[in-house]
C-alpha cells in the first residue's frame, strides 16, 4: 500500500519478472511486492510504460516547438532482458505497442533492440545504445 494513497497498491518487483517462468519462481517466495498473478505483472508493466510515453513525450513536445511532435521521426529502442525468450520479449513489444509507444504521429516507430548484454557489449565498443532510449529528428527525411 502507498501511505499517502491507502487506494494505490505500490508493485516493485514486475519489471523483472514479465517472464512467466521467473515470475513463478518469485512468487513461490511470497513477497508481498509481486503481483498475485502474471496478468497483474502485464498490467504493472502496461500502467508503468504508458506513464513513462507520457512523460517521454510531454517533455519532447515541450523541447520541440519548432515541428509538431506527431511529424518528428521517433525511434524508441528498447534493449531486452538476455533471459528473455523470444516470446518474452514479442510480449514486451506487445504491451509496449499497447501502451502507445509508436503511434502518436505515423514516423514514430518502436524497434525491440539487442539484449541488456549485447547493448553493454556495444557500449563498451563505442557504439552508445543503452542510453539510446529515444530517437527522434525534427525533419520530415529519415535518420
Amino acid at each position: 500500500m502507498n501511505p499517502a494513497d491507502p487506494q494505490t497498491m505500490i508493485r516493485k518487483q514486475f519489471k523483472h519478472i514479465l517472464d512467466p517462468e521467473r515470475y513463478n519462481s518469485v512468487r513461490e517466495m511470497h513477497s508481498p511486492f509481486v503481483p498475485s498473478t502474471h496478468a497483474e505483472v502485464r498490467l504493472c508493466f502496461g500502467d508503468f510504460l504508458r506513464e513513462l510515453r507520457c512523460y517521454i513525450e510531454g517533455y519532447l513536445e515541450d523541447a520541440t516547438e519548432s515541428i509538431p511532435w506527431r511529424d518528428a521521426n521517433v525511434e524508441y529502442l528498447f534493449s531486452t532482458r538476455n533471459t528473455w525468450s523470444a516470446d518474452v520479449a514479442k510480449d514486451f513489444e506487445s504491451l509496449a505497442r499497447e501502451a502507445g509507444f509508436g503511434s502518436t504521429g505515423k514516423r514514430h516507430a518502436v524497434i525491440i533492440g539487442p539484449t541488456s548484454i549485447e547493448a553493454m557489449v556495444l557500449k563498451i565498443f563505442g557504439t552508445n545504445l543503452v542510453s539510446c532510449v529515444v530517437r527522434f529528428n525534427l525533419g520530415l527525411g529519415g535518420f
